[in-house]
């Protein structure tokens, strides 16, 4: 049986697409877990009704607590062999569950790893194609991907609930808790399956979404580097000080805060405020600065690395400017 957990907050125009693309699931042994986070917009309704329609939905209503507390609450009552996180402004593709059970259980696979499309409400965007691969252990994955398409979301993994239970991973609080979350995942597991199959659709820019929205609360990914690194240590993996960890923090920080307000908000004070006090903290800073004189970094890198230290202005204007240049592109293809 696999365990869907579905953490719902405010989500009400796109709620139902994905819970019917879960429901009508071909493969049928499902736990479906709704953990609406104290939404204040009809969507503790819409799960009370999918429920009276599914005997297979359960739905735990708490106030709100964020994303990390409703997933967590998914898994603790969750009981099925597998557990998949899916956001509820997203949707699955009908065969998934039937596509991963089979991949999962073919060789007792600790986690399957699958491949995405990302759209708005104008169409559909770019695909995340991953390759088709296999892993002995999640170590392995790491070695060959940290520093290159790490799968940092834990929404497009089907991961065996055992393997959270025994190694007492569950989210942390505080946004962008899927990288720590997967980084673990990835670094105790054994058999691990990456899959070309695009089985999950990702919702881009919502006006409401997180990505979308100006927040003082992105400083939570320095959080996330500093229990990456503090857990490194504490396990003493030498990992911690290699110069491929240190390009995975720098890109995973760079992808998911440094160019996000200059990509789109190239004259917003606050936003600026944000993303140059998140580069001189020290616990990026020293990354930013280790990159910046890394051979291997390549130069790309160190170029970005440099202007974000010591030519803001500069970095800013460049990011907004090829953002915008490729933007118009694809909208012309």
């Amino acid at each position: 049986m696999v365990s869907i957990i579905v953490p719902i907050y405010n989500v009400a125009p796109y709620l139902p697409a994905c819970l019917d693309s879960i429901i009508q699931q071909t493969y049928r042994d499902l736990e479906i877990i709704l953990v609406d986070d104290g939404s204040t917009d009809g969507c503790a309704a819409i799960a009370n009704e999918y429920k009276a329609k599914d005997e297979r939905i359960r739905v735990i209503h708490q106030a709100n607590s964020g994303l990390s507390a409703a997933r967590n609450a998914g898994l603790k009552v969750a009981t099925g062999e597998y557990v998949w996180f899916i956001d509820s402004d997203d949707y699955v593709a009908l065969n998934a569950c039937e596509i991963l059970v089979r991949e999962a259980t073919q060789d007792d696979n600790d986690v399957i790893i699958f491949s995405r499309q990302r759209f708005t409400e104008e169409g559909p965007l770019e695909d995340d194609i991953l390759p088709n691969e296999r892993y002995n252990t999640g170590r392995e994955y790491i070695e060959h991907h940290l520093t290159n398409n790490f799968s940092h979301s834990a929404c497009h993994k089907l991961c065996k609930r055992e393997l959270l239970i025994n190694h007492h991973i569950e989210f942390e609080s505080g946004r962008y808790e899927d990288c720590y979350f997967s980084f673990r995942v990835m670094c105790v597991a054994q058999k691990v399956k990456v899959m070309s199959d695009i089985l999950y659709f990702y919702r881009r820019d919502r006006v409401t979404s997180i990505v979308a929205s100006i927040n003082p609360k992105d400083s939570d990914v320095l959080l996330t580097v500093e229990r990456l690194e503090q857990w490194l240590t504490e396990r003493h993996d030498e990992l911690v000080n290699a110069d491929d960890f240190k390009i995975y923090v720098f890109d995973w920080v760079f992808s998911s805060i440094m160019i996000k307000y200059p990509c789109k908000i190239l004259c917003n004070r606050s936003a600026h405020q944000i993303t140059k006090a998140i580069i001189h903290d020290k616990r990026f800073n020293k990354y930013l600065k280790a990159v910046a004189s890394i051979p291997s970094a390549g130069w790309k890198r160190r170029i970005a690395a440099w202007t974000m230290d010591y030519c803001y202005p500069i970095f800013a204007l460049t990011v907004y400017s090829l953002y915008h240049i490729k933007y118009h592109n694809s909208r012309n293809i």
